[in-house]
């Protein structure tokens, strides 16, 4: 089992299992007329791996979407060197996002200077 996972490509597998358990999660209620469309509510964050530092590596960061059901709808691995910044487009760019609103932390509000 350990040299299959080896060389599975971890996003791939993150990708398949996510889009399985989006298709899954259930629909959101029907809005009513007055109080206009129902939003999916999507929420980002970044989790450090407990256990994944070693004396030669620093632990494994992930930033991963999840719904208000608790499913985990798509993760991430962030670069060693890097922050959370730039694997946030890639991770939502997965997902379907019409009629949703996403949630995340203040980090995710910086933009390039001009």
């Amino acid at each position: 089992m350990r040299r299959l996972l080896q060389r599975v490509d971890g996003d791939a597998l993150d990708a398949a299992i996510g889009a399985f358990l989006q298709a899954r999660t259930p629909p959101p209620a029907e809005p009513e007329a007055k109080k206009g469309p129902v939003r999916r509510v999507i929420a980002v964050d970044g989790k450090v791996v407990r256990g994944s530092r070693t004396k030669t590596a620093t632990a494994i960061q992930l930033l991963a979407a999840m719904d208000h059901y608790g499913v985990v709808l798509a993760q991430r691995q962030v670069a060693s060197k890097s922050n959370e910044i730039p694997s946030f487009s890639p991770l939502l760019g997965g997902l379907d996002l019409q009629n949703a609103v996403v949630t995340a932390d203040a980090l995710h509000t910086q933009h390039a200077p001009i």
